[in-house]
């Protein structure tokens, strides 16, 4: 995977990994600032009705995303595709995820 996304983006360590794709810190090299980076990699799905719904989700996610506007929701700053990878940029918001909330309470 390339270090860099959009040629701007700098991924720096792995946060977590989903059903749909993975999450990176990351650094916003124009800018400093750190982010948080969804990528989803394409070349994994085969079957093109699957693609065409994972395209077609990823987008609607990063559009909603990117229409809220709320302290306790974090921004999207960016989204796109490079090559086989679709991209969201978010703020980073600092802490623990939720999974490890979840250990720390021996909830799972």
């Amino acid at each position: 995977m390339d270090r860099v996304m959009a040629g701007r983006y700098e991924l720096e360590v792995p946060l977590g990994r989903g059903g749909s794709g993975e999450v990176w810190r990351g650094r916003d090299m124009a800018t400093q600032r750190p982010v948080a980076v969804k990528i989803v990699e394409l070349s994994q799905i085969d079957d093109p009705g699957t693609l065409a719904e994972t395209i077609g989700r990823f987008r609607r996610e990063a559009t909603v995303i990117g229409e809220l506007r709320h302290q306790n929701i974090v921004a999207a700053l960016d989204a796109g595709r490079m090559a086989n990878q679709l991209f969201m940029v978010m703020e980073l918001a600092p802490g623990i995820s939720l999974a490890g909330m979840m250990d720390e309470r021996g909830a799972r």
